[in-house]
């Protein structure tokens, strides 16, 4: 596989519109959240996004997204964001 798999949490796109949030991984790894938020409001249970898929959520707020991921120890990364 191309690419590195300690990074592909950073590489991921966000996108708002109408009440949404939608990641797109570009990447051929699977992304666990630890948290996402989108304005410093918190999506509930973030769940993962598989290689090169969209997952979508409600977001009520706007603004910045921040994210922290979980690695593949169970460690948890530090923020990103978009």
């Amino acid at each position: 596989m191309h690419g590195d798999p300690e990074s592909a949490w950073q590489q991921l796109k966000f996108k708002q519109a109408a009440h949404r949030l939608t990641v797109h991984n570009p990447t051929p790894y699977f992304v666990s959240f630890f948290t996402v938020a989108v304005g410093g409001k918190e999506i509930t249970e973030p769940g993962m996004v598989g290689p090169f898929a969209d997952k979508t959520w409600p977001a009520e707020g706007s603004g910045t997204v921040k994210w922290r991921a979980i690695n593949d120890f169970g460690g948890i990364t530090d923020y990103a964001q978009q």
